[in-house]
């Protein structure tokens, strides 16, 4: 919990994801490096024991001066696959609760995250 609100933490989605049997897949489309430390995106696909796809999702950072984030240009790529991983965990698994690094990047919850998750 954070400021009143519950959000999940990536690791909660990666538990989830374990519990299902799914596993994710994370690709630079296009890495920070590419474009000067300005922005990032990222690709991720969640598949099932057979390899077959049941989710993908995109994520994307920057530039640094909007991300709520310290020093965010040199994070810019683990940003935008950390919420390319996570939206498209949200979608595998049904989950509805919002990742934490998708509103406040460089905030812990406060104790438990709800129901257990973290």
């Amino acid at each position: 919990e954070l400021n009143g609100s519950e959000y999940i933490r990536k690791a909660g989605y990666a538990r989830l994801l374990h519990r299902a049997g799914l596993r994710v897949r994370s690709i630079e489309v296009v890495g920070a490096h590419e474009t000067d430390w300005t922005r990032a995106k990222y690709r991720a696909k969640i598949v099932d024991s057979d390899g077959d796809l049941v989710a993908q999702q995109v994520g994307t950072a920057g530039p640094p001066e909007q991300e709520d984030l310290a020093d965010a240009g040199m994070h810019l790529d683990e940003l935008a696959e950390t919420r390319a991983w996570t939206r498209a965990a949200a979608l595998a698994t049904g989950e509805g609760q919002t990742a934490l690094v998708e509103v406040h990047p460089d905030k812990e919850p406060d104790g438990e995250v709800g129901h257990g998750r973290s």
